[in-house]
């Protein structure tokens, strides 16, 4: 989750800034009004047909449509990737890592989906939900902008993710992606968001370890640096008129992004709100902050500063860089190495069990994001090509010592919602991100910290689901305050339930445990109302028949009291039970049936069951050796009257003449 983005109720009536020519459904035709000599198919060549040919109704445009599109898509990969840059800084805080570490994750990800085989107009990098993850297995760093103790573990760990999502895409895994409920998806970007935001706290603490401005005793200078009397590690809270100008830097960050793309001007729309932001920020902070009041708050270069060791990816296996040296009591104290490889070791189960929580929040997170793309552009992406390109990406971004990465479904919304469609924004953005990254790297050291919280502050405000607490709040009012007042907002409390047990088990255990335990409750919940949806009714045909219809689920949840519906002692010889409304859903409800097969057989009399469907009958049969009292038999169909109820129903016999019926009856053991 990254990026203010609308919510998904309203974000098809968001209106972009520009249209892609493809994006309405009136799309020219080759050869029309753009150029009446232009057969629409060689514009560009294979460049266009790479980067653009995706985009719905392409094989139609003309000329001029194509190269509209072109420039469309080039703009809108520049603004994405400054709006990218400034979220990667802040997740790699979030995550206890260097920031250069989630840059170089954002434009490898990004390139490696963008160019093979990844979903058109989907932007991909370092996400909040990856973040999220890694934070609960790296301890916040001793030093700010360091990267905290087990960093070694996650190199490792990323590749993994990206061989268990190629394993997922072989078994086609990305089917279960369905079962993941509305309710599910409200608790998990609600608590993603409080991760986000709980984590925005960090700058406004600090340590002494490792020798910090803010300790400093001697003339109040902040060029002399010793050390601290306490414990180096404990956190405090910034004071003082610093503390206060951060809050404004924050607040006036917070503005800009938010209301500044509201003016309805097209001066407003020029450049991404997020870079707005930040040089309204720089401005204060070396304008108003340091020359005019004297003060000064943390940049990036204070914290986290990117040099030349940073610019470019390096194989972390064969890295051996150190941190810079810091003076300690007037002593020069050796920078440590920033990966120690030693600490590989025993770390085999950790290094699974992380790789196995960022795929599947990466799996998970990247199909909803897809299907949001779908609905916005209106043409349909390949799943498994995408899950493909996302697993060679982490593996690659591993290897180079990334933190991987997913979908960002803020700006891929973005992307789409401003004429997004096919591959060459999404590729403009990672390239643009590689460039700043490896070339204008000095200019990100002065970005004030500040400004990266309030643009993620607002990143929250956008991902948590607002609309969501009114259910939760009305779900506790009696009913008749609801109708008095017209509350209509009420849920099933069970679905509230599941987005509360979300919600909370995201911010205490991980956003994986969190979506597992919303699975599995929705399960439990959906099997305890379908074994409520079973009835049983009786008629009798004739002296010595009678027919029992059954409608609805046979399963474990009420396989236990089936047996209650038959009346063994007064039933005649013949007994038929019709499942023309019903199935047979697992093992319990075949042993329920041989059961009751049982009881009719000790009373020496017979029990047909008849309309089964196809599968039905193939479980019976397929397990006919452990269910020692059924036996399947040949023999005409009997015609039966029905009731009204079953010619509403208009069942199908699937067991008619000169095929199987299914008979129930004693059998030698």
């Amino acid at each position: 989750m990254s990026l203010p983005t609308p919510t998904e109720d309203t974000e098809m009536e968001k209106k972009p800034m520009s249209r892609s020519p493809s994006a309405d459904s009136g799309v020219q035709d080759a050869g029309s009004a753009d150029n009446p000599n232009d057969n629409g198919d060689k514009t560009g060549g294979i460049f266009f047909k790479f980067f653009l040919g995706e985009a719905r109704g392409y094989g139609q445009m003309g000329r001029a449509s194509k190269l509209a599109l072109f420039k469309n898509e080039l703009i809108l990969g520049f603004i994405i990737a400054f709006a990218q840059i400034p979220e990667s800084v802040a997740f790699a805080f979030l995550a206890n890592l260097e920031p250069s570490i989630a840059i170089h994750s954002a434009w490898i990800m990004g390139l490696i989906c963008s160019l093979f085989g990844g979903r058109p107009a989907m932007i991909n990098g370092a996400t909040g939900a990856f973040a999220a993850i890694i934070s609960t297995f790296i301890a916040a760093p001793s030093v700010p902008g360091r990267s905290g103790d087990g960093v070694e573990t996650l190199f490792v760990s990323v590749i993994v993710a990206g061989v268990f999502m190629l394993i997922a895409f072989a078994l086609d895994l990305s089917r279960f992606v369905n079962i993941i409920s509305y309710p599910i998806m409200l608790g998990f970007c609600n608590g993603l968001a409080i991760v986000i935001g709980r984590s925005q706290l960090h700058p406004f603490q600090y340590t002494c370890s490792g020798g910090n401005r803010r300790c400093v005793v001697m003339n109040d200078s902040i060029d002399n640096i010793s050390n601290a009397t306490d414990d180096d590690h404990a956190h405090h809270w910034i004071g003082g008129a610093e503390v206060g100008w951060m809050i404004c830097i924050v607040l006036v960050s917070m503005i800009v992004m938010e209301f500044v793309p509201k003016i309805p001007h097209k001066a407003a729309k020029l450049l991404p709100s997020s870079l707005l932001a930040i040089g309204v920020a720089i401005l204060i902070e070396f304008v108003i902050v340091r020359i005019a009041a004297g003060s000064r708050t943390d940049t990036i270069g204070d914290v986290a500063p990117f040099s030349t060791e940073t610019r470019f990816p390096n194989l972390f296996f064969l890295d051996k860089s150190h941190y810079p040296n810091t003076t300690v009591d007037g002593e020069t104290v050796p920078g440590p190495r920033k990966f120690d490889f030693d600490n590989l070791k025993g770390k085999a189960g950790q290094i699974l069990l992380q790789a196995f929580l960022l795929a599947v929040v990466g799996l998970i997170e990247s199909l909803l994001t897809q299907e949001v793309v779908n609905k916005l552009t209106k043409t349909k992406g390949s799943r498994p090509r995408t899950i493909v390109a996302m697993g060679t990406g982490n593996i690659i971004s591993g290897m180079l010592g990334g933190m991987g990465g997913n979908a960002m479904i803020g700006l891929s919304t973005i992307n789409c919602l401003n004429g997004g469609q096919g591959r060459l924004a999404s590729t403009v953005t990672a390239l643009t991100v590689m460039v700043m990254i490896m070339g204008a790297y000095p200019a990100l050291n002065y970005v004030p910290v500040a400004a990266l919280v309030g643009i993620m502050l607002v990143v929250v405000l956008h991902t948590f689901k607002w609309h969501s607490l009114m259910p939760v709040l009305v779900s506790v009012l009696p009913q008749r305050w609801r109708n008095k007042y017209n509350l209509l907002y009420k849920f099933d409390r069970t679905d509230i339930l599941i987005i509360l047990i979300v919600t909370i088990a995201t911010n205490f255990l991980n956003l994986a445990y969190a979506i597992f335990l919303g699975v599995a409750f929705s399960a439990v919940v959906y099997a305890w109302n379908s074994s409520k949806t079973i009835t049983v009714t009786s008629e009798m045909v004739s002296e010595d028949l009678k027919v029992y219809r059954v409608i609805g689920p046979l399963f474990f949840g009420n396989s236990s009291t089936f047996a209650d519906f038959f009346d063994v002692d007064k039933d005649p010889a013949k007994v038929e039970v019709h499942f023309s409304g019903a199935s047979l859903f697992d093992v319990s409800s075949l042993k329920v049936l041989n059961t009751v097969s049982k009881q009719y057989a000790s009373a020496e009399k017979s029990l047909v069951v008849r309309y089964l469907d196809a599968v039905n009958t193939r479980s019976v049969y397929k397990a006919s050796k452990v269910l020692h009292y059924v036996e399947t038999v040949s023999g005409e169909e009997v015609s039966l009257p029905r009731t009204d109820s079953e010619e509403d129903l208009q069942p199908r016999p699937l067991i008619t003449a000169n095929t199987q019926e299914i008979v129930l009856h004693e059998a030698s053991v």
